[in-house]
């Protein structure tokens, strides 16, 4: 009996210590299928792309709601999964730009913010400025609308619906105003992360 529950005890273990990395691993994941799904995208395999940027959507979800229930949160993973976000996101943008499905300048606009941000917080660790990775509720409801800007972007690959045209245009016209809510409320919040009175965006 002592020796199962020391088996059992080393299999919580083992798993427990799976799902410490699991969350870091599908953000790290995600990041690298962006070259997946343009490589398929490029060899007109829409239907396979499709599926892969589904799935690497999915796993943004997947991976904070893992984190969460095991509370496996931690500082890298707070730093891991926010910078995977945007390089899965803004190079699907690029592409997307390159495939003239996406204008230019909502491309510059996203660039513009997510670079903008992304100096700040190299700033911050080369100064050791004490600066948590902890988005608030717009910018995460601003990075959902993108992902669906980039679901119906992949999806006219593959259907000719003039209702796809017609939704884009709408989540676009919300993305956009998000975005420039977001790049107005930064010199505000960036003034108090100086202050000591805020630590993250």
């Amino acid at each position: 009996m002592k020796m199962s529950a020391t088996i059992l005890k080393n299999e919580k273990s083992y798993v427990s210590s799976l799902l410490k990395y699991l969350p870091n691993f599908l953000s790290i994941s995600r990041a690298l299928s962006l070259f997946i799904i343009i490589k398929l995208y490029l060899s007109h395999e829409y239907a396979y792309g499709f599926l892969i940027y589904s799935l690497a959507a999915f796993s943004d979800v997947l991976d904070g709601y893992i984190a969460r229930k095991t509370s496996c949160t931690s500082r890298l993973g707070s730093i891991i999964d926010p910078l995977c976000d945007k390089i899965f996101c803004l190079g699907l943008v690029v592409f997307l730009f390159s495939q003239n499905k996406i204008s230019y300048w909502y491309a510059f606009l996203l660039l513009f913010r997510s670079l903008g941000q992304i100096s700040f917080f190299f700033l911050a660790f080369l100064t050791r400025l004490n600066v948590k990775v902890d988005p608030s509720i717009l910018p995460k409801f601003s990075s959902y609308i993108i992902y669906m800007i980039l679901f119906f972007s992949f999806l006219s690959f593959c259907v000719k619906f003039s209702i796809t045209s017609h939704i884009l245009s709408c989540l676009i016209f919300c993305s956009v105003f998000f975005e420039l809510v977001i790049i107005t409320l930064y010199p505000f919040r960036l003034w108090q992360i100086l202050k000591g009175k805020r630590l993250g965006f």
